[in-house]
């Protein structure tokens, strides 16, 4: 019987166990990520990781939460979770939100509408 090694199986292996590193550094990171985001949502923290780089290699840098929230809000998952906040909520925090956004749609579009609309000829 041959006892020489295969080398696709070692090949394999060391793939299969650097893989299995690389999956146990990512659950890190998103532990880290959620802790630190749930802390600045808290008001616990001022900054929560992030990156610069897009093109080239990104760097983390430390961002705004406010940055990263309106970042995330890109989401579909996410923005359907605050219209559904901003339909159903009776909280008067949500009321002042909710105010907020209308004021910043109005802002942002009146002009440029009105204007399509042919209210400036």
């Amino acid at each position: 019987m041959d006892r020489t090694p295969c080398f696709n199986t070692l090949a394999a292996n060391k793939q299969s166990a650097k893989i299995e590193r690389a999956d146990a550094g990512l659950e890190e990171l998103h532990a880290e990520l959620t802790n630190d985001m749930q802390r600045a949502l808290a008001g616990l923290q001022t900054h929560v990781p992030g990156f610069d780089g897009y093109g080239s290699v990104p760097r983390e840098v430390l961002k705004s939460p406010a940055d990263q929230v309106v970042s995330a809000m890109d989401r579909m998952t996410c923005a359907e979770a605050l219209m559904l906040v901003l339909k159903d909520s009776t909280c008067p925090l949500v009321a002042k939100l909710r105010r907020e956004v209308v004021a910043g749609y109005v802002a942002e579009n009146a002009d440029s509408i009105a204007e399509a609309r042919g209210a400036f000829r």
